[in-house]
Order: C-alpha cells, then structure tokens, then sequence
C-alpha cells in the first residue's frame, strides 16, 4: 500500500493466487492485502486491471513480471506489463498474461482453461484531479480434461473496461469502473462494474470497494487498509464478504523498502468454505518485488 508517493515503482509480482479469481481479474501481492480495494487509490501497474483510470493520476514508468498459484490448483498464471504515466498528457499500459485455471462455475479441477490474454490501457486527465481511461483486451483459451484438450470447447474474446478515478479532496478518492462492457455471455467475461472510496493521510490509507457480476446478480464488498511505518515497512490488511457464496474472505500483507526495491508479501484465506468447486476453501499466498525505474 505504498500510496501515489510510491507510484514510481516497479511492480513484479514473483508469487500469487486467486482461488475464485475471474478470467478478466489480477491479484497481486499488493492488491491481495489490501482485500482487493483499491478501485478508488491506484495508480500503478493494478490499474489496467482494476481501474485504468488510475494510470494518468500517477507518475511512473514501471515493468511488472509475475506469477500467480494457489494452494487449491484453481489457478496459476503468467503476466507481464510496462505502464508509463510521465511522459505526456496520455498515460498507457500493455499486459500480456497467460493462464492454467479451473473454469468458473466448474467443480472439478481435472477440467481446465488455458490461453492468453492482452491488454491495452490509455488514460488521460479531464481536470487536474479527475481521469478516465479504457482497458481493451483480448483473450484466447483452450479447454482441456485430464490434461486432453476438447476441441471446440475454448473461446477467444475482445472486450473493453472503462473507469473513473476522482481525487475530491487533497485526501479523499473516488473510483468507478466498468468491466467486460461488451456484454459477452461467457461465464468467464462476465459484465460487472466495481467502485471505491478511498482515504490517504500520509502513510496511512483505508478503502471500501464493491463489485458486482451481472451473471451472478450478486456483489461483493470489501475492505482494505495499510500503513507504512519509517518508510521502510508497510503493514495492509482486508477483508471482504461475497453475497454470491455467502463467503467471508480474510487477507494480509508486508512489504519492504529498499533503497529503489520492494519486497511484498500476502495471504488471503475464506473462512466459511461453501460450494462444490474443490478449491472452495480459498487459501492465496503472494509475493512481489518491486523496482523503481523512474
């Protein structure tokens, strides 16, 4: 949680997982302590995926490799990005990540998805404190049981996010965004919106997120907060309800400062485990290490 003072740092997640994570979704370390909130706050590399409206209210040219895995097998991906917001009135980011996950709404892990997905992100301000921006993506998978591909069963996709991100008070933000606004029917690619409100004094941040997946019909709330403590230790922790699966998830995180490096780590756990998908008892561990380029 290292705030917009951070924002000139490089983001390489090296270890995540999302058990119930959406194909459209990225969770890093940073973004799995904060208890996924941070509609209303980033401005980094989270923002192609969460709100690319963010992009243009940072300052950062920043890399960022990753890998995601989680304890339950629901998911393992790939992803690589570059954002830079500090070399002109438009700011961007490209991604490209590559996964191996459960579908959703399947119960077996022995059934899988695997493909690709790129992103594009432009963003731009529309008042000193306020910025829109557009993430397209496509994306291409395969499906496969028991390691045997199923011809026919994959899909490939081309759809577009928008969001808003609002700086109301020198201490106070506003975000909103827009997923999967081409209304596909793929359960993967599910039309949604998010929103945030966030508070940074200081080193100190707190923010209430919700998000909601028209296929399901259900949102999910969440909170999150961190502090940095001597700029060199930053403290986040979260949490979040889902009305979908009626579920309470808890998560938590460090990092560390050094010089131009960032050391993260997280965990993210449900507590009531429901449903029939095996991984139904969400255990997400994650690590990141960050550079700042400039």
């Amino acid at each position: 949680m290292f705030g917009r003072r951070r924002s000139a740092l490089l983001i390489i997640p090296i270890l995540a997982a999302a058990g119930e994570a959406r194909a459209q979704s990225w969770e890093g370390a940073r973004l799995i302590g904060l208890g996924d909130s941070q509609r209303a706050l980033t401005t980094g590399n989270d923002s192609i995926y969460i709100n690319p409206g963010g992009l243009a209210l940072g300052n950062m040219y920043s890399i960022e490799l990753g890998y995601l895995d989680d304890f339950r097998s629901a998911d393992r991906r790939f992803n690589a990005s570059i954002v830079d917001s500090q070399a002109g009135p438009v700011a961007g980011g490209v991604a490209y990540s590559y996964s191996d996950r459960r579908p959703d709404q399947a119960a077996a892990t022995a059934e899988r998805l695997s493909g690709h997905r790129f992103d594009i992100a432009l963003a731009t301000k529309v008042a000193e404190n306020a910025a829109l921006g557009v993430t397209a993506r496509y994306l291409s998978y395969d499906r496969a049981v028991d390691g045997t591909e199923v011809p026919d069963q994959g899909f490939s996709a081309f759809t577009v996010d928008a969001g808003l991100q609002w700086r109301v008070l020198e201490f106070f933000s506003l975000g909103a965004a827009g997923y999967n606004l081409t209304n596909s029917d793929n359960p993967e690619l599910p039309i949604g919106w998010g929103a945030g409100a966030g508070i940074e004094l200081g080193s100190f941040t707190v923010e209430g997120d919700v998000r909601y997946n028209a296929q399901i019909g259900k949102p999910r709330f969440s909170i999150g907060s961190g502090i940095v403590l001597g700029e060199t230790v930053a403290l986040r922790a979260g949490g979040a309800y889902d009305r979908s699966t009626q579920s309470w998830i808890a998560s938590g995180g460090v990092g560390l400062v050094f010089d131009r490096f960032n050391l993260d780590l997280a965990y993210r756990q449900r507590l009531n485990p429901e449903g029939d998908a095996e991984d139904r008892d969400e255990r997400v561990f994650a690590a990141a290490i960050r550079l700042a380029v400039f």
